[in-house]
């Protein structure tokens, strides 16, 4: 039981790391330009023209929309936490709460990620940067797909969101080279034994996630209603 818990503070560790990379604000906006250093303007690369990154922002894009239990989620990380393991009905319900229709679901997005992102190392040697170099990259990236914001407050909200896209991003990359990469699979595909470090590790950072978006979110909220009052 205290190797599980150490584990789990490791990865709480390493979740919470991806995800104060930056932080949204309402009073603070991010732009390309304030970005130092930015691997993508020094290599003048146009990730919306990569295939590879397009489907990776695509399958982000559609993970965000689902509808995802914190609650839940917390509730089998800590049964992870202080059994190791999970029955095949507990492993649906947290495949669900997690926004996935099923485990397998939750395997073929595991696994849709994984290649991606391989790829995309392949072609610009991604596992050579740390976290705050990894999340410039993606958040450059991401921005890119923004539709063009009509005021600053859904600039500000494009700018967080696009953080947020990132910080997961991140985050996921972590659990992976954390976890023995591919082999993550197996706890979705074959049973959780000897899985329980990813299973901890990507539901923390999707409830990071849920969490983030929802900060972005409500500073929308509260950015458009001072817009009116103003």
């Amino acid at each position: 039981m205290k190797t599980h818990k150490v584990i789990f503070a490791a990865f709480a560790a390493i979740v919470l790391g991806a995800f104060v990379l930056t932080g949204c604000s309402n009073e603070e906006e991010i732009s390309k330009s304030q970005i130092s250093n930015s691997f993508l303007q020094k290599e003048a690369i146009d990730l919306t023209k990569d295939t590879d990154f397009v489907e990776l922002y695509n399958l982000i894009s559609d993970y965000a929309k689902t509808e995802k239990d914190v609650e839940q989620i917390n509730y089998y990380i800590s049964k992870m936490e202080t059994n190791g393991d999970l029955s095949n009905e507990d492993m649906e319900l947290f495949a669900k709460s997690m926004g996935y229709s099923n485990r397998e679901a939750a395997a073929e997005y595991t696994a849709k990620f994984y290649v991606l992102y391989e790829k995309l190392d392949e072609r610009y040697g991604l596992y050579e940067y740390d976290q705050p170099e990894l999340g410039e990259f993606f958040m450059d990236g991401f921005l890119d797909f923004e539709i063009t914001p009509s005021n600053q407050c859904e600039r500000r909200f494009n700018n967080c969101s696009s953080q947020a896209d990132s910080n997961y991003t991140v985050g996921m990359v972590t659990c992976f080279a954390a976890s023995a990469g591919i082999g993550t699979l197996n706890f979705w595909n074959a049973g959780i034994v000897g899985w329980a470090a990813w299973g901890i590790c990507a539901g923390a950072v999707s409830t990071a996630y849920v969490s983030a978006m929802d900060d972005c979110k409500l500073n929308l909220e509260e950015c458009l209603e001072n817009s009116n009052n103003n």
